[in-house]
């Protein structure tokens, strides 16, 4: 008969962290306090003191600036987790991000939201997407930044810089409910293209063809014109780039694509031999 064993209280994990780290075992010590914190939906704040002081002690210094981003996700007010985040970046020589953290902290109320959307701006400026994006997530999560459509913007545009298509995407589609301009719309199906969704294409943008306008319309056409293509519906695909050809923008594109489509369409109607 085989034995149930229940899993350890997340007490346990905590305790087992101190104690390795107590003894100098950083690397047991971080393991066991990431456990308590994955296992708990409200870390403690001296779980995240303890691993990082862990990564620190292994000189594991790109994991401990990510515990510190948390930290000030959760504590954005503490001065001493932004000061932390500034020594790290320096000691890794990126003296311009360190300055700017440091900057960061002393010009703006740090219990403001802003204060976090502008470090996310920060890491997109310096071409860390993907830092800015986690920021922005995890701030959202823990409800720090208000999760309204220009934070949802910048954390889409985030995910699209960093080639994250699928989180991208998920946070796209939570942006097309808030959005009478239509941009949404064609961000989205800017990734179904690249993705070669062509049915998400065409289903994104039909809804959105009456919000666009000036190019963004013909870009949209365009857009459209291209999914119908790759659907094999030559008639659909055809009128779309008549209509995309009307925009100066998109004269030139749209052309090619008739000339290519005309010349499948009289090749379907030629008799056959």
């Amino acid at each position: 008969m085989a034995v149930c064993r229940k899993k350890p209280d997340n007490t346990v994990y905590v305790l087992l962290a101190s104690a390795y780290y107590q003894i100098e075992n950083f690397s047991k010590a971080a393991d066991r306090i990431n456990i308590a914190i994955k296992n708990d939906k409200t870390p403690k704040e001296d779980w995240y003191r303890l691993l990082l002081s862990s990564y620190l002690s292994l000189k594991h210094y790109k994991s401990a600036i990510n515990v510190l981003e948390v930290l000030i996700t959760r504590y954005p007010d503490k001065k001493v987790y932004w000061e932390q985040l500034s020594a790290l970046y320096m000691q890794q020589n990126k003296e311009f991000t360190s300055l700017a953290v440091k900057m960061l902290a002393k010009r703006l109320d740090l219990t403001e939201p802003k204060t976090l959307v502008n470090l996310s701006d920060m890491y997109r400026y310096l071409a860390v997407p993907f830092k800015a994006g986690q920021l922005l997530e995890q701030g959202m999560q823990q409800k720090v930044i208000p999760r309204n459509y220009d934070n949802l913007n910048k954390l889409a545009d985030s995910w699209l810089a960093a080639r994250e298509n699928q989180r991208a995407a998920e946070t796209l589609n939570v942006m097309i409910t808030m959005d009478n301009t239509g941009e949404s719309h064609l961000k989205l199906s800017q990734i179904y293209i690249r993705t070669e969704q062509w049915g998400k294409v065409v289903d994104t943008l039909s809804s959105a063809i009456n919000k666009l306008k000036g190019n963004k319309l013909g870009q949209t056409h365009l857009m459209l014109g291209t999914a119908y293509y790759h659907l094999d519906n030559l008639e659909q695909a055809k009128d779309q780039f008549i209509k995309a050809a009307a925009f100066d923008a998109q004269k030139k594109q749209a052309g090619q694509w008739l000339q290519h489509i005309n010349s499948l369409l009289e090749k379907k109607d030629e008799p056959a031999a």
